[in-house]
């Protein structure tokens, strides 16, 4: 009778280092544990385990054909487009890099906030730096 084998310490820690080095690299593109020196030495390729989620997204689109299509949602579809895009332009792009005019602590929160909740790919550090700093990081 065969017995299931059960991982061994090192082989359960293995994993997690992986899965721990696989969630820190989702954030942090640059990051690997060897350091900045084995990034820039490894070849460039597409991740496909970070490109995963975005392919699911994208084909998930065509359960529209299984759903149907209301006004309803083609409203709503328009109407958090264009405001996303006015997020990304007026704040992140006019506001953050350029300072080209004023605003509250609180409205710059919860544009940082919804730039952030989109999923924009958007480095923490900069927004925060360009915060804390008071002038526009990218001014040219």
């Amino acid at each position: 009778m065969n017995t299931p084998k059960t991982p061994s310490p090192s082989q359960s820690s293995s994993l997690l280092r992986q899965v721990k080095v696989f969630l820190q690299q989702w954030v942090d593109s640059d990051f690997h544990p060897e350091g900045v020196e084995a990034v820039l030495a490894q070849e460039d390729k597409v991740d496909w385990k970070r490109c995963v989620p975005f392919i699911v997204l994208h084909l998930g689109c065509f359960a529209v054909l299984w759903v149907g299509v209301s006004w309803v949602a083609v409203v709503a579809a328009v109407l958090l487009y264009a405001v996303r895009m006015f997020a990304i332009t007026a704040f992140y792009h006019r506001y953050l890099s350029h300072r080209s005019y004023r605003t509250s602590r609180v409205v710059q929160f919860l544009f940082v906030l919804y730039i952030l909740l989109e999923a924009m790919n958007f480095k923490i550090e900069y927004i925060l730096r360009c915060l804390h700093l008071g002038f526009g990081c990218l001014d040219s």
